[in-house]
Formats: structure tokens, C-alpha cells, sequence
């Protein structure tokens, strides 16, 4: 089956274009605040420190997704525009820069504001796969994160005399069968969501561990199958899978740890 796909602003105005990947990922910050809004009450954190948290989180998530997506995606780019640098609308985002930076953050406010940050940390846990599933169904509007040629899948047509960027689409996939690796993505993540939603007492102080090992698996094998612009690569591996074997060592650790932790 093949579904096309158009890529262009939703609305613009003047220079300023609200593209569906920007679109997408408001939603997922509005959608995550309402369920960690709940989860906050279940753990009785206080609302007031729960919205600081969250205002802070989204803004070191986006400046270290910027960060990474500027240094290992396209650097010489961002050297030769380095006002593009600063239009988070247009994405080029890392997801894992973004994962880093809050979660650092979070450790920080936590430390500051003397919260259990296990606490903090299953929330994350929760919400976290639940905005990527959204995310991604950003990316697949947008025309990034986009998956190999194959007999069947989903192919962009180029539209509005919309400026090709090495961050985005390339051309030369335009009208291409491509694996649907977007739609693939979301739906992962929001299945580890659903599981760790509908469990979340019974791996009460495990969450977010969880979520970085189920995570870093799925997103290490997905990276196969895209064909979008990698940036920086190793051999046959990108950033992303690098960092998905730390982050899963580190989520792995912890998952130990705790568990001995909690059984003494």
C-alpha cells in the first residue's frame, strides 16, 4: 500500500511558518503535561513544583535536542546559517540531546527543591514514550526521519516551492516508495508507554530505567531502516545507536541496582 504525502507550512506568516512537525510536538508537551499533572497527585508532588519542572524540562529539551541536532547532524549547515540555529519550528531536533539535557535539569530541581527524584524520574518514565509517539507523527508530516526505498511504504511529493534542507527531505526521494519508519516509531513508543502506564505500580521506582532499556533496543534496530540524512556517522552505525548502547548500559545499571535496592 502506498500513501502520498505533501510537504508544506501549515500557515505562514510572513518569514514565520507553523509546520505540522511544530504542530505536533505542542501537542505532545500539552498531552504529557495533563497525564504528569495526574501521575504528580498520585505521588503527591506538589502542582506548583510539577509546572516549574515541566516549564524548565521543555526548555532544556529543546536547546539540548538543538544542540545535538547542530553538532552531529549538519554542522557545516548551521555554520553557514547560524539564524537557523535558533528557529526550534523548523526541527532538527535530536531527541536524545533532549532526553540528556532535561533529564540533568530534572536532577538538578529536584536536588534544589529536595523531591524523591525516583518520583520525578517514573514520570518521566510514562510521558516520555507517549510524546515521542506524537512527535513522530510529526516527523512523518514533516518529511524527516523517513525510511529506506522499498517496494511498498509512503512517498513525499514537494510542494510550495518549500526550500530543500539537507535536515529534512531529499529530493531525490520524492514520489519513492519508503519504508514507513515514522508510523513504525510512534507506534513502539506509544505501546511502551501504554505498558508502563497500565504497570506503573507494580515497577513503581523502575520506570524511567525501563523506558531507557525498551527504548534503546527498538531505537538501535529502527536506525537500520532509515534513510534520512545521518550527520555524523561510525561505520555502518550512527550517534543515535552509539548513544542508545550507553543509554541502555546506564538504564540496564540502574534497573539492577534499584531492584537490589528495593528487595533488601
Amino acid at each position: 500500500m502506498t500513501i502520498s504525502y505533501y510537504l508544506k507550512p501549515l500557515y505562514s506568516i510572513g518569514p514565520f511558518e507553523i509546520s505540522s512537525y511544530f504542530l505536533f510536538l505542542s501537542i505532545a508537551f500539552v498531552v504529557c503535561f495533563f497525564v504528569a499533572s495526574k501521575l504528580a497527585r498520585e505521588k503527591c508532588i506538589n502542582r506548583v513544583y510539577l509546572i516549574d519542572l515541566l516549564i524548565i524540562a521543555i526548555i532544556t529539551s529543546l536547546c539540548g535536542s538543538k544542540l545535538f541536532g547542530v553538532i552531529f547532524e549538519d554542522f557545516a549547515f548551521y555554520r553557514e546559517n547560524p539564524g537557523r540555529i535558533f528557529k526550534i519550528w523548523e526541527g532538527g531536533l535530536v531527541f536524545y540531546g533532549g532526553l540528556i539535557f532535561a533529564s540533568l535539569s530534572g536532577f538538578a530541581y529536584a536536588y534544589y527543591r529536595k523531591i524523591d527524584f525516583s518520583k520525578l524520574a517514573d514520570i518521566g518514565g510514562i510521558t516520555i514514550p507517549l510524546g515521542l509517539a506524537f512527535g513522530r507523527i510529526g516527523c512523518l508530516a514533516s518529511g524527516c526521519c523517513y525510511g529506506k526505498v522499498a517496494s511498498w511504504g509512503i512517498n513525499y511529493k514537494i510542494v510550495n516551492n518549500i526550500e530543500p534542507q539537507v535536515l529534512y527531505f531529499h529530493p531525490e526521494f520524492e514520489g519513492v516508495n519508503l519504508i514507513p519508519t515514522q508510523p513504525i516509531y510512534s507506534l513502539i513508543t506509544f505501546s511502551i508507554f501504554l505498558f508502563l502506564y497500565f504497570f506503573r505500580k507494580r515497577f513503581e521506582g523502575i520506570l524511567l530505567p525501563l523506558f531507557g532499556i525498551m527504548y534503546s533496543v527498538f531505537r538501535f534496530v529502527i536506525e537500520f531502516y532509515r534513510a534520512d540524512y545521518r550527520g555524523v556517522t561510525f561505520g555502518v552505525f550512527s550517534v543515535s545507536q552509539l548513544i542508545s548502547v550507553i543509554i541502555f548500559s546506564i538504564s540496564l545499571y540502574f534497573l539492577v541496582s534499584l531492584s537490589k535496592s528495593s528487595s533488601m
